[in-house]
């Protein structure tokens, strides 16, 4: 079952328009930033190749904090869907953990997350072969580093953001939403105070329940 929820959720964004629209938006900033001078993302790339594989992961921690707005969208739906189209009741009625069901949409969530950091790599890797730019200026393809850039800077990033929005939206999602994050910030050490491991459940919920 964890895994078929977490297929599910990978599924589900890879037919959205949004990932893509993502993806496509980075692949195009960094394709510009190593293929003209015109336009520049962090540092200038002037006594080094452009796709270097400094270059190359200092991309990948510069987007990263870009790409922490857009783990919003995903991390956001992934937590809250069955709420907000009030299904469920249906879901929750399935002989399902409910450790697995969070875990799995997480895990989902966060894989949907990396997807436009890597718009990194194809925008570098792109550029290379455009007519315009000089052959000087490159180096041959370092697939080591566009490996590295994703295991150091876009997991790391899109684990660390996916956690802390998950928690926020699954333990807050009763007295606010991201909409107010700063009441959910103060809410949810309170809320995680509650929290049964053994049981899964709050333990106000459970009072509430034996009165």
């Amino acid at each position: 079952m964890f895994w078929k929820i977490t297929a599910f959720e990978v599924r589900f964004w890879l037919r959205s328009w949004m990932l893509w629209m993502f993806f496509l938006g980075i692949t195009l900033l960094i394709f510009g930033a190593v293929s003209t001078d015109q336009i520049q993302v962090g540092a200038a790339l002037s006594n080094t190749y452009r796709n270097a594989p400094f270059v190359i992961q200092n991309y990948y921690a510069i987007i990263g904090l870009l790409t922490l707005l857009m783990a919003t969208a995903f991390v956001n739906s992934a937590a809250l869907r069955d709420f907000k189209y009030n299904t469920y009741q249906i879901l929750f009625t399935t002989p399902m953990r409910r450790r697995d069901f969070l875990l799995a949409r997480f895990l989902g969530a966060t894989v949907v997350s990396v997807i436009p950091m890597m718009g990194v790599s194809a925008g570098i890797l792109l550029a290379k072969y455009m007519p315009w730019v000089d052959p000087e200026r490159w180096d041959a393809v370092h697939w080591a580093a566009h490996l590295k850039g994703i295991y150091v800077f876009a997991l790391p990033n899109a684990f660390f953001m996916a956690a802390i929005l998950f928690a926020m939206e699954t333990a807050c999602y009763r007295t606010s939403s991201m909409k107010r994050p700063l009441p959910c910030l103060i809410h949810l050490p309170f809320e995680l105070s509650r929290w049964s491991p053994s049981t899964g459940q709050s333990r106000r919920r459970t009072h509430k329940l034996q009165v």
